[in-house]
C-alpha cells in the first residue's frame, strides 16, 4: 500500500481545487519537525524525522526496552545544533549500543510496526503544515474549522474544584519506582505542591478560547484537518474496519511524537520551569480535541463500537508514553547539566560533516532493523 499517495493526492487536490501551491523540500538541517513558510508555500522536510518516528513507535510496541533510543536521538540533535561535537559523538556511540539491543522486526509477520505506520504519521505531520497554508488561503474555511474546535475545547474544561485525591494519586503513579525512595518522596511532595498551586491554571483553557488570539485553536484545527485528510485517504486505500481503526490510532499517536519532542526539548534546554503549566495543559487539550474529532467520525457513520475501541486503545498507548518518558529522564541528568550550564561550542564544518555522515549511517540501520524503509526514495 502506497501511503505516500495520500500526501501527493492531497497536494494535487489543493492545487486544482483551491489554487494553493505547496512545495516540499528535503533537507538535513534545521528543526526535526517541519514549519511551513506561508509566504512561499514551502515546507522543509527534514528526512531525519523518519527514523525518529520509527524509534518512537518501537518504544510504544516494546515498552520493556524503555525510551533510551529516542532520548539519545533527541540528545544528539541538541548537541549537534549547539556545536557540542564531543557530546554529540558520545550520544551517537551510546545510540549505536542501544540499537544493538533492539529486536529486528524486518520480515516478521507478527510484528505490527511497519513502514505503513511510519509513513502515515509522517504524512499527518506534513499535512498539518499544509492545513496552515489552506487556512491562510481561505479565511472562511479557517473560521468554520476553528469554531468546531472551540466547541470541543469548551466541552473539555474541568472545574479545578473537582480535582480529587484520585487524580493526585494518578499523577504520583508516574514517579519511577527504580529511583531511590528518598527521591521518590521528594518528587511526590513537590508534585502535590505544584498541583495545588497551579490547579486553576492547569485546567483553565480560556487562553485558547480568547477571540483576540486564536493561534492555538489554529494548531488544533490543523490537527483536525490533517487527520481528516489522512484518514479519508487511507480509507480509499483500505476500507477494512480493523485497518481503519489502527490507522486512526496511529494518526492520533503522531501528536504524542510532536509533544514528546517538545517536552524533551523544553526540559533539556531549561525551559521546563517557565512551561510548567503550559506543557500538561497544552498536551491534554490538544489530545482531547483530536481524540474527540476521531471519535465523532466513527460515531457519525454509526460505528459506535469502533469509537469505543479507539478511545480505549488510544488511552492505553497514552499511558505507556507518559510513563516511559518520565522514567527515561532520570538516566540523563548529566546531559541536562551540560546543555543548561555549559557554553555552546563553535561551528566546525569538517567535524559537523563527519558526525552527520555517521548519523546518516545509523539512521539507515534504524530503518533497516525496524523494517521501516519508506516506499518513496525522494520527494
Amino acid at each position: 500500500m502506497n501511503i505516500w499517495k495520500i500526501f501527493t493526492d492531497n497536494l494535487q487536490g489543493l492545487q486544482e481545487e483551491m489554487g494553493v501551491s505547496i512545495r516540499l523540500t528535503e533537507t538535513r538541517r534545521g528543526s526535526l519537525f517541519p514549519h511551513v513558510d506561508l509566504n512561499t508555500g514551502e515546507i522543509p522536510f527534514n528526512t531525519k524525522l523518519r527514523a525518529f518516528v520509527a524509534l518512537y513507535n518501537y518504544m510504544l510496541l516494546h515498552p520493556e526496552t524503555g525510551c533510551e533510543a529516542v532520548s539519545l536521538y533527541t540528545l544528539y540533535n541538541i548537541y549537534f545544533d549547539t556545536c557540542r561535537y564531543d557530546e554529540a559523538d558520545e550520544a551517537l556511540t551510546h545510540l549505536e549500543e542501544t540499537l544493538s539491543t533492539l529486536r529486528p522486526t524486518a520480515h516478521r509477520k507478527s510484528e505490527p510496526l511497519t513502514a505503513q505506520s511510519i509513513e502515515l504519521q509522517v504524512v499527518f505531520i506534513l499535512l498539518h503544515e499544509c492545513a496552515h497554508i489552506l487556512f491562510h488561503a481561505d479565511s472562511g474555511y479557517r473560521t468554520q474549522i476553528l469554531q468546531q474546535v472551540r466547541e470541543r475545547i469548551e466541552a473539555l474544561q474541568i472545574n479545578p474544584a473537582d480535582i480529587s485525591e484520585r487524580i493526585k494519586k494518578y499523577m504520583e503513579s508516574f514517579i519511577p519506582t527504580g529511583i531511590p525512595r528518598v527521591l521518590q518522596e521528594l518528587i511526590k511532595q513537590e508534585m502535590q505542591e505544584k498541583i495545588q498551586e497551579h490547579a486553576e491554571q492547569l485546567f483553565d483553557y480560556s487562553s485558547y478560547l480568547d477571540p483576540s488570539n486564536d493561534s492555538m485553536l489554529e494548531e488544533f484545527g490543523c490537527d483536525q484537518v490533517a487527520c481528516g485528510l489522512a484518514l479519508h485517504g487511507f480509507i480509499t486505500l483500505n476500507p477494512a474496519q480493523d485497518a481503519v481503526l489502527e490507522a486512526a490510532i496511529e494518526l492520533f499517536m503522531a501528536l504524542f511524537i510532536l509533544d514528546y519532542d517538545y517536552c524533551l526539548q523544553s526540559i533539556y534546554r531549561g525551559k521546563c520551569q517557565e512551561r510548567m503549566v503550559e506543557l500538561p495543559r497544552l498536551a491534554g487539550t490538544r489530545h482531547g480535541s483530536l481524540r474527540g474529532f476521531i471519535s465523532d467520525i466513527f460515531l457519525q457513520y454509526g460505528a459506535r463500537d469502533v469509537a469505543r475501541q479507539f478511545r480505549r486503545q488510544a488511552e492505553v498507548r497514552d499511558e505507556g508514553v507518559k510513563r516511559l518518558m518520565f522514567a527515561g529522564l532520570f538516566d540523563h541528568l548529566s546531559d541536562l547539566a551540560i546543555v543548561q550550564h555549559t557554553a555552546e561550542g563553535k561551528a566546525q564544518r569538517s567535524r559537523a560533516l563527519q558526525l552527520e555522515s555517521r548519523f546518516a549511517a545509523i539512521e539507515v540501520e534504524i530503518l533497516r532493523t525496524l523494517g521501516c524503509q519508506p516506499t518513496w526514495s525522494s520527494i
